[in-house]
């Protein structure tokens, strides 16, 4: 008996995904084709429905290098204006 490798799929992979089943994709053949189990494309449209823009956003941990950036940059901004 074998184990399934666990894969970890972008945000923009999960976007796209859930867009397709929006737009009325059979959620069985979509799962097929992408490789995904239907249940996780549920859940994926759930989050997006509950979260919108923020679904699938990092929530803890080390922040990325661009969330850096736009934090040091805004900080610059904040010290010019005062």
């Amino acid at each position: 008996m074998s184990q399934e490798e666990k894969r970890a799929f972008s945000r923009s992979f999960k976007l796209r995904a859930v867009k397709r089943m929006e737009a009325g994709e059979s959620s069985g053949a979509l799962s097929v084709e992408l490789a995904v189990k239907r249940t996780l494309l549920y859940r994926w449209r759930d989050a997006v429905r509950q979260d919108g823009e923020k679904a699938f956003r990092r929530k803890s941990g080390r922040p990325s290098k661009t969330e850096l950036l736009k934090r040091e940059h805004g900080e610059e901004e904040a010290s010019e204006l005062a």
